[in-house]
């Protein structure tokens, strides 16, 4: 297994990455911090960085078809790559081409979290950097300390989060909770940390390797809903977060108890993740 001596720093740097874009995209804008923060969230939960047989890379990532239009605005916004249909339900955003990949790298050289994409990109640079013609890069060993105050977690958060809201059938119970998962004991320092920040905590699922941050509750939950309404999900997660809140605050209103109400909220916690 490959070992990193981490050199932790307190926020992501996008420095390399917006000075090779001015040089290959002078007529473009160079994409926000925020957005670049939220790419790297999203990407540590859905992305991928492959090398195939010949050493020959891509850097991908993958949706539901349901949901390309994210996709979309992670091709739009970059400026390069190309999203496709992989099947009915399945969507990918790929970047092949030796100069973006090179854009690629300098935006998660020294920014990737969990521990686990961080020895894949490793592999993955070091392949890259084999390619004797293209720009060969120093591989960063920080490790940024995400916070509330960035957008790291809200990009996890739409690729791997999830929202859930259940009522009991014989009283007037009622779950609501917040759900991340992420596999890997290796990873599991860095969820315990995302389950501070929001008041939650992590635990293991039973023997699969699994780790789970969970936080539950109307009152609980306030810093979390604060940090999604500041920090705006932009995949479909976002109406997902929405409708789950409007049925929190109904129940932080006592809204529940109410017969009437109660079956319309029953109704709607149904379609959370169906949209």
């Amino acid at each position: 297994m490959t070992q990193f001596v981490n050199n932790i720093q307190n926020k992501f740097e996008f420095y390399e990455f917006n000075k090779l874009y001015k040089l290959h995209y002078p007529n473009r804008p160079v994409p926000s911090r925020e957005f670049l923060e939220w790419l790297v969230g999203f990407a540590e939960g859905d992305g991928s960085f492959s090398l195939s047989k010949l050493n020959e890379g891509d850097f991908s990532i993958s949706q539901s078809t349901k949901d390309i239009q994210v996709l979309k605005y992670i091709q739009e916004t970059l400026g390069f790559g190309y999203v496709y249909k992989q099947t009915e339900t399945g969507s990918r955003y790929t970047v092949r081409n030796a100069q973006d990949l090179a854009l690629i790298i300098s935006i998660f050289n020294g920014n990737l979290v969990f521990y686990s994409k961080r020895v894949q990109f490793h592999n993955f640079v070091i392949a890259y950097n084999h390619r004797k013609k293209y720009r060969g890069f120093l591989l960063s060993t920080k490790v940024p300390v995400p916070t509330l105050n960035d957008y790291w977690f809200c990009g996890l958060t739409d690729a791997e989060g999830s929202f859930h809201c259940s009522f009991s059938k014989t009283t007037n119970g009622v779950s609501l909770q917040y759900g991340l998962e992420q596999k890997g004991e290796d990873n599991s320092e860095t969820l315990k940390h995302l389950a501070s920040l929001i008041g939650g905590f992590c635990v293991p699922i039973s023997n699969r390797d699994l780790f789970k941050v969970r936080i539950g509750g109307v009152k609980p939950t306030e810093t979390l809903v604060s940090y999604f309404k500041e920090h705006e999900m932009r995949s479909k997660k976002a109406q997902s977060f929405k409708l789950w809140n409007e049925i929190r605050l109904s129940i932080q209103d006592k809204k529940h108890l109410i017969p009437e109400t109660r079956t319309i909220l029953i109704s709607k916690a149904k379609q959370i993740n169906s949209i």
